[in-house]
């Protein structure tokens, strides 16, 4: 949910100008508890906005809800997470996107099976049956991803434990559709550890970095699988070999001290995800809150 007040300009200019101050508030507490978690200050300028009689000087609603609807959309297009499941991204990316509120988080594989099924992990996760699994788990990343204040996207695609995997080029054609669509300026993808998902989604948006020139592609090491500190040096390893270079990325965060925050954002929004919480039991979530790490990846020059 947003809000959207006015502040006028302490110096303002012949026809008026301000700023549009736009807050993303918390919709599940009640009204008296709304979190203005995150502000934006848009400025915006009158010279355009007036109605038939600007010596009046008062600016039209219409057209400043339309300036800031496009910059915000605009903001929106910087920064891009790629999540194989309904979690991957908050788990393995959730401080940054603490720091970069309204980024879009595009989730690969949201899909039901054609026919109803139920596998082990959708019973550990206290569902019945694949389609109450796939419905409940969008919407606990819905909730999540407001509580970072991101934009979620839903793929409908299948994922492993449902025996319908996707082609590498649907996928890949699927994605990139998407980034054409918002036009990041960064997009985070998994490294793709441990996981055939995951492995899987790497490797399309690894497709991507040559026909994308302009969009700057980072991979994230996947929380849990980059505990497994072998299979994440043998991912690197198999990266170099196929051409990439990879280069740590340090400088798409926040300022130091706002760490404490973002933090306490992130673990709120983990616990969105009550469901898969429920699966990995308490020995595995110990390993949910792990240091993120990110991977600059581009070809290597010959």
């Amino acid at each position: 949910m947003l809000f959207v007040g006015w502040q006028p300009a302490a110096e303002p200019e012949p026809l008026g100008g301000g700023f549009v101050v736009v807050c993303h508030a918390d919709p599940f507490g009640s009204s008296e508890q709304y979190s203005h978690r995150f502000a934006k200050v848009i400025p915006v300028s009158f010279r355009s906005c007036f109605r038939t009689r600007p010596a009046i000087c008062e600016p039209s609603v219409p057209f400043v809800f339309k300036q800031v609807h496009h910059k915000m959309m605009q903001s929106r297009a910087r920064l891009l997470v790629v999540s194989p499941h309904l979690d991957d991204a908050v788990l393995s990316c959730g401080l940054l996107l603490a720091a970069n509120p309204s980024a879009i988080v595009c989730t690969v594989f949201t899909a039901p099976p054609p026919e109803n099924m139920s596998t082990d992990w959708d019973r550990q996760s206290g569902f019945t049956d694949a389609f109450e699994a796939m419905q409940t788990r969008k919407q606990e990343d819905i909730r999540a991803l407001q509580k970072l204040g991101a934009q979620p996207v839903h793929l409908s695609f299948c994922d492993a434990q449902y025996l319908l995997t996707p082609s590498p080029d649907d996928l890949t054609g699927a994605l990139r559709r998407t980034l054409n669509e918002h036009s990041p300026e960064n997009v985070f993808f998994p490294l793709g550890i441990f996981h055939s998902d995951h492995t899987l989604v790497s490797d399309a948006c690894l497709a991507l970095i040559d026909v994308m020139a302009d969009t700057a592609f980072h991979g994230y090491e996947d929380v849990p699988y980059r505990q497994r500190q072998e299979a994440v040096l043998e991912r690197i390893e198999e990266l170099t070999k196929s051409g990439y270079a990879l280069s740590p990325t340090t400088d798409m965060g926040a300022p130091v001290n706002a760490f404490s925050a973002h933090e306490q954002i992130k673990r709120e929004a983990i616990a969105a995800y009550a469901s898969q919480l429920r699966a990995f039991g308490p020995q595995g979530q110990s390993s949910l809150y792990s240091t993120e790490k990110y991977w600059r990846l581009q070809r290597a020059s010959s």
